[in-house]
C-alpha cells in the first residue's frame, strides 16, 4: 500500500509509516484479523515482493504452514492484552518468502491505536547471518575435539530427534575398547590419542552416512543405526564394526591392536528414552565384556 493511498483515509497511520520508511528492519502493519495494511520497503525486499504487493495479503502467507495456528493465537493475545512481545518461545523463528524459501527471523509485535483502530505492528529482523553463526557454534559444541566425531551432547540431540519421530525405528550400540588401557600405560597418552583417532575413523567408515557415530568419553563410543529394526541386522553390523576396530594399527611406529565389546538395543522395543536405551546398551556391553574375560581366563 503506498503512502499516498494510506494518507487518503488514515492520518495517524500515515505519520507512523513515515517513521517506518526510515527503518532498515522490515515493518508490517496489519489488522487484528490478519490482512496487511502497510509494509515498508525493507519488508518487500526481505520477503521478495515488489512495492505495494504485500497490501491486503494475509500475514499467514509469510508464515510456514506448521506455525500459522500458533501465530494466530499470539496475534489474538496481543490484541486482547495490548502487551508488546516477541512471537514464539524461541527468539529465532522462520518466515516464508515469496519463492517458498524459509528464512530465520526475529519478530517483535506491538499493538497501536491509529485512527480509531487497533492495529498490530510487526518489526522483523533477518537473522540469516546470525543463524549461520549459531549453527556453527552448535556444531562446534557438539563435536569431540580429538576424533572430530559427535560428542555426548550431539548424541543427546540426535536421540531426542529420533525418539520424537513417531515411526522411528533404530538401534543403539554401546562400544568399549578392550586393551586400550595397556596401550596408554605402555606407550603414553599421545599414542593412545592416535589410536582413538584411528578407531573413530574405522567406525565412521563402517556405517552408512545417515548413521551416527559419537565418542561419549574415554575409550567409549556409541553408534546409532537408523532405520534398523531386526536383531539379525544389528548383529551383522556389530560384527562388521568389531572386525574394523580389531585390525592391527600403526600409530606413528607403534604397532598393535585393541578389541571391542559391544552391547546393543532396539528402540522402541528396549526403551523409549535416552536414559533407558543407554543404560540397557551399557549393561549388555559389560555382560559381553565379562563373558570375553571369562573365556580368556579359561583359555
Amino acid at each position: 500500500m503506498s503512502r499516498r493511498a494510506i494518507a487518503a483515509h488514515d492520518t495517524e497511520l500515515t505519520a507512523l509509516c513515515g517513521v517506518f520508511d526510515l527503518l532498515h528492519d522490515a515493518v508490517i502493519v496489519a489488522d487484528a484479523d490478519g490482512p496487511i495494511r502497510y509494509a515498508n520497503t525493507s519488508a518487500g525486499h526481505l520477503f521478495g515482493y515488489g512495492p505495494s504487493e504485500l497490501h491486503s495479503r494475509s500475514l499467514n502467507e509469510l508464515i510456514p504452514a506448521r506455525f500459522r495456528r500458533r501465530h494466530e493465537r499470539v496475534l489474538r493475545e496481543l490484541m486482547q492484552t495490548g502487551q508488546p512481545r516477541p512471537i514464539g518461545e524461541r527468539w529465532v523463528l522462520r518466515a516464508l518468502c515469496r519463492s517458498g524459501q524459509e528464512i530465520p527471523i526475529s519478530v517483535s509485535l506491538c499493538p497501536v491505536n491509529a485512527d480509531g483502530e487497533r492495529l498490530a505492528v510487526a518489526v522483523i529482523r533477518n537473522l540469516a547471518a546470525l543463524s549461520s553463526q549459531i549453527d556453527a557454534a552448535h556444531a562446534l559444541a557438539e563435536t569431540d575435539t580429538l576424533t572430530e566425531l559427535g560428542n555426548r551432547l550431539h548424541l543427546s540431540h540426535r536421540l531426542a530427534q529420533l525418539i520424537e519421530a513417531a515411526d522411528s525405528r533404530f538401534a543403539l550400540l554401546y562400544l568399549d575398547l578392550d586393551g586400550f588401557k595397556a596401550v596408554n600405560d605402555q606407550h603414553g597418552h599421545a599414542c593412545g590419542d592416535r589410536v582413538l583417532k584411528i578407531v573413530a575413523a574405522r567406525l565412521k567408515a563402517a556405517v552408512r552416512d545417515r548413521d551416527v557415530v559419537v565418542r561419549v568419553g574415554g575409550d567409549e563410543f556409541v553408534v546409532i543405526l537408523t532405520q534398523v529394526s531386526k536383531d539379525s541386522d544389528v548383529e551383522r553390523i556389530a560384527g562388521k564394526l568389531a572386525h574394523a576396530v580389531e585390525q592391527r594399527f600403526n600409530a606413528k611406529g607403534v604397532r598393535g591392536s585393541v578389541g571391542v565389546s559391544i552391547g546393543w538395543v532396539l528402540c522402541p522395543r528396549d526403551g523409549r528414552t535416552e536414559n533407558e536405551l543407554l543404560r540397557a546398551a551399557d549393561a549388555r556391553m559389560y555382560r559381553q565384556k565379562a563373558a570375553r574375560r571369562k573365556l580368556t581366563a579359561v583359555r
